[in-house]
């Protein structure tokens, strides 16, 4: 990645990306080294790096694992997983990816509460029963004995903290006081305040982003609240957020999408998006990653490539990426590129 000098300040930005308390951090632009490959028929949503492979989740029927060699960009299919047809949920990463006991991957089957460890070198899969208090959580934080996620579909708190032997989920309340009118908006839409969470247990920092809200929050694993951050200005109220959301501002909203994490810190994607010309909805306009350390601080601003889907990131911070892009008839082109 390549960076611009100091004074180009974070608040210049076309969208309000950071207040002028945040002006030091620096912007940077990603680079095209190489595309890896492109898929004319297949439908890759999700990416993540493993030693020298890539592994990819393919979106069919069923979700199909794929493993890419970077240095031969041979690519070698490994399973299909998931519950055909009757499938609710896809397939997925855990979030705490880069932790892994064996160097593997793990991700989680909701549909058949399944654990699934890969191994990228030896193309083999190795699958355990999900644990019982995990099921029906979302955003998972996985580490064996302890799990971070939230309930899916629920509203009641921001997130859990399970030790999963002594079977024991603690619920963590969100940092704020819901209006009555906020919660009859929210029986509406009960997901506005779905969690992304990205944890580090050596660090003993979990950090919580939300769908629909331009806040984040760092808490240790006790489930005390340690930050509350607003990169767009002071602390808002989340009563006036939900109100802003449901009444379609003209102004558009600030919202977090899923990012990526490493071991050095949190890449949260930010989104600002504004109604739709019939008022059915919003559409996002501009989109940024703004990689955070697990301190909470802020530290680098990134622009996002057009059409970028979802994205990993390498020890180096070198960011591989799934770009959708349209052919001359109008179809959809997945592009594999590598950036620096």
């Amino acid at each position: 990645m390549s960076g611009c000098n100091k004074q180009n300040k974070v608040s210049k930005l076309e969208m309000d990306v950071l207040d002028e308390k945040f002006s030091d951090v620096d912007i940077k632009e990603l680079q095209p080294v190489d595309t890896l490959c492109s898929f004319s028929r297949d439908y890759p949503v999700r990416v993540e790096k493993c030693g020298d492979k890539l592994v990819l989740l393919f979106a069919q029927q069923d979700t199909v694992i794929k493993i890419m060699d970077l240095n031969s960009r041979e690519i070698r299919p490994l399973a299909i997983k998931g519950n055909g047809p009757n499938d609710v949920l896809s397939p997925s990463f855990f979030n705490n990816h880069y932790v892994s006991a064996d160097g593997g991957l793990n991700l989680y089957d909701g549909n058949l509460n399944e654990v699934v460890s890969v191994d990228a070198d030896s193309l083999k899969l190795r699958k355990t029963r999900m644990p019982k208090i995990l099921m029906q959580e979302g955003s998972i934080n996985y580490w064996g004995n302890t799990a971070v996620s939230y309930t899916l579909m629920k509203s009641d708190n921001l997130f859990n903290i399970t030790d999963i032997k002594a079977n024991d989920k603690k619920a963590v309340a969100y940092p704020f006081e819901l209006s009555e009118e906020s919660m009859k908006m929210l029986k509406r839409f009960p997901t506005y305040l779905s969690s992304i969470i990205n944890a580090n247990r050596d660090k003993d920092r979990i950090v919580v982003s939300q769908y629909y809200f331009d806040m984040y929050y760092v808490y240790d694993f006790k489930g005390n609240l340690l930050k509350s951050v607003n990169l767009s200005g002071d602390v808002q109220d989340i009563n006036e957020g939900i109100k802003k959301f449901f009444d379609l501002s003209p102004a558009g909203y600030i919202r977090y999408a899923p990012g990526y994490a490493s071991e050095n810190g949190v890449y949260l994607r930010r989104l600002k998006e504004i109604p739709l010309a019939d008022n059915r909805g919003y559409d996002a306009v501009e989109s940024h990653i703004v990689k955070i350390g697990w301190d909470g601080e802020p530290q680098t601003v990134i622009h996002v490539p057009e059409g970028l889907n979802t994205f990993c990131v390498d020890e180096q911070g070198r960011f591989i990426a799934i770009i959708n892009s349209t052919d001359n008839e109008g179809g959809e082109i997945f592009h594999l590129v590598r950036y620096e």
